[in-house]
């Protein structure tokens, strides 16, 4: 039976050669005054440390209630807004149930502009994920909805998803003002 060793383990005897080879190279030793001394170049592997598990897609949707907020409003008719948001809601995150918190800061003119900040997924065992996210919101004059659309990137996460990478995109939707709920969709390709 053929059993091989762990990819870490592996990852460690190379840098633990590499750096014993190193002592091995040649170096100038001149005499002479006018000469600078010769420093050994070592080269080093490339080592990524990230998850060796296959991408999965992960897929969850919550509906957003605002917990906390600080919104400014200023300029002619009080058409910017800028501030921060803090929102909360519940989801099914491969297929547990879980709480998602975003923590989100928005400069909006007429309405639309950038958002960014921080969506946490916990689930109840007490895993949670981290992500970053940032998108564009557009106002429809006529309906006066509010549709997000944006990119989210994997931090980190604890428990389960403690050694997560992973990227996507989210959608959402908004019906009324600042701080009223929000329906958002996203779709995270996965590794862990």
């Amino acid at each position: 039976m053929t059993t091989f060793a762990s990819p870490r383990i592996l990852v460690a005897v190379a840098l633990v050669g590499t750096f014993a080879l190193a002592g091995c190279g040649a170096a100038s030793s001149s005499t002479s005054s006018t000469s600078s001394p010769t420093v050994p170049t070592v080269s080093v592997p490339s080592v990524s440390l990230a998850p060796t598990g296959s991408a999965r897609e992960v897929t969850f949707t919550t509906v957003f209630a605002s917990k906390n907020r600080r919104v400014a409003e200023v300029g002619p008719d009080n058409q910017i807004a800028y501030g921060w948001n803090d929102l909360d809601g519940p989801t099914t995150f491969e297929g547990q149930p879980a709480t998602v918190e975003f923590q989100g800061s928005i400069w909006f003119v007429n309405g639309s502009g950038p958002f960014s900040g921080f969506v946490t997924v916990t689930l109840e065992d007490g895993s949670s994920l981290g992500t970053n996210v940032a998108g564009e919101a557009s106002l429809d004059p006529t309906t006066k909805a509010t549709s997000f659309s944006g990119r989210i990137t994997v931090i980190g996460g604890t428990g389960a998803y403690v050694n997560s990478s992973g990227a996507g995109s989210w959608t959402g939707l908004r019906e009324g003002a600042v701080g009223d709920a929000v329906t958002f969709v996203g779709s995270i390709s996965l590794t862990s």
